[in-house]
């Protein structure tokens, strides 16, 4: 087997392959790391092109960072506060 000739050819095959953009909007991910680990969130705006700020791919999702907790009578409102998160992360 030719090395060279396996390579270019792998690279002919890559060049018309399209990339399926499988992350877009109102799509649910989990965050792996940061801050936010472990919180589910949703795709609120997928910027493919990059903007001129940042010129690469990055989304915009939303989720919720604190889940309200089982309230029963005798404890305090505190418990069922939902508490909400905006982020822009790399794609």
């Amino acid at each position: 087997m030719d090395l060279k000739n396996y390579k270019t050819a792998g690279a002919r095959v890559r060049e018309t392959e399209k990339i399926v953009k499988f992350l877009k909007p109102n799509k649910v991910v989990i965050l792996l790391q940061g801050h936010y680990a472990r919180c589910k969130a949703m795709i609120v705006k997928a910027f493919d092109e990059g903007t001129r700020d940042c010129p690469y791919v990055h989304y915009l999702v939303a989720g919720i960072s604190k889940y309200p907790s089982k309230v029963i009578r005798k404890d305090s409102a505190k418990k069922s506060h939902v508490k909400a998160f905006l982020k822009l992360v790399n794609g």
